[in-house]
């Protein structure tokens, strides 16, 4: 059985060890050699690598969260590559013995290097936790019946793997849905890739003016434009240009208060991430008469804006992320009208 490997490392004497390693078991086959993380994920999406070593200062970047996101995706094992005899920031200064199983060194000898790999791809597939997810949902099933309602979700740090477990329970036929994920410029289109692979609705790329019905998912990241919501004859997306808000372009904030003409429509969530953008617009949606949530503590890779909005008053409720979806989706299960006489 071929095995296919990826290395990524800006090191060349790494990327000629890894090739040396795999040379001496013909079951290993070095399919990709990459210096930095837009190389590894095109590659890691053309390529389909089972194995992936990479060095530990890029895992350091935050870059590094769409290309573990996608190697979660796609089942790509990966491991950290280093030398702890290395000094220099250049080398990478952090030992590979940190990373426990998770890491290989180059001193540590062939042999130990070609174990740790047989190891690793000897473990039990990502997929069946995937699947396991996906049978937890309870809104995976089309809805019932239409909807007035749309979706509005902020997330920053650690926010890929919140909006993948997220849309992976949406429906096909799911509320109009608009995204502010904070990420690198060279990542937008990325990250829609993906999201889109782990969606049954259709994930966009915000563009300026395109209508957004059901069924469809519009991201905006990495752009250098702020995303609104436009009412006018269809629900659409508006690219505002302008300077960063809450430090963010596009920023959640202006998502958030862009759509408060429709506030009794509308159900917004903030997840994981760093920082306070989304909260005060979280928190004027609320004062609109939105449904609001944001995502707990324990769930949440940096409970920095949920914990914002949560001081602030701006949701009701604090959700777990294996929750958020059977939330967000219980809510739009009835009209803002219905809605809005029960609240009454």
């Amino acid at each position: 059985m071929e095995i296919r490997v990826m290395v990524i490392s800006h090191l060349p004497y790494i990327r000629r060890f890894v090739q040396n390693v795999l040379s001496k078991d013909h079951n290993f086959k070095l399919v990709s050699s990459v210096s930095n993380l837009m190389q590894a994920f095109s590659e890691t999406e053309e390529r389909q690598p089972k194995l992936a070593l990479i060095s530990p200062d890029f895992t350091r970047l935050a870059e590094f969260e769409m290309v573990r996101a996608l190697f979660s995706a796609l089942d790509v094992r990966w491991l950290i590559v280093s030398d702890e005899n290395a000094t220099g920031t250049n080398a990478g200064s952090t030992s590979g013995k940190a990373y426990g199983i998770f890491s290989v060194d180059v001193n540590d000898g062939d042999e130990t290097v070609l174990k740790a790999l047989r190891s690793l791809v000897k473990f039990p597939q990502a997929a069946a936790k995937t699947d396991s997810v996906k049978e937890a949902c309870s809104v995976q099933k089309p809805l019932e019946s239409a909807t007035d309602r749309l979706i509005l979700i902020g997330s920053s740090t650690g926010g890929v793997d919140a909006l993948t477990e997220v849309l992976a329970c949406f429906p096909d036929n799911c509320p109009p849905t608009f995204i502010v994920q904070h990420t690198g410029s060279s990542f937008g289109e990325s990250l829609v890739r993906l999201l889109d692979g782990r969606c049954a609705a259709r994930v966009v790329a915000a563009k300026n003016g395109m209508e957004v019905q059901l069924g469809m998912v519009c991201v905006g990241a990495g752009q250098s434009s702020h995303l609104h919501v436009v009412k006018r004859e269809m629900l659409s997306c508006r690219l505002k240009s302008g300077s960063p808000v809450s430090g963010h372009m596009p920023s959640v904030d202006e998502l958030f208060v862009s759509a408060l003409p429709l506030a009794k429509r509308v159900v917004a969530c903030l997840l994981t991430g760093m920082g306070r953008d989304g909260a005060e617009g979280l928190l004027e949606l609320r004062k609109a008469g939105a449904r609001t949530f944001v995502q707990d503590e324990g769930s949440s890779v940096v409970y920095g804006m949920p914990k914002a909005a949560w001081e602030l008053g701006a949701a009701e409720k604090r959700v777990p992320i294996t929750r958020m979806a059977d939330t967000i989706l219980g809510v739009c299960r009835t009209s803002s009208r219905s809605d809005l006489k029960t609240m009454g």
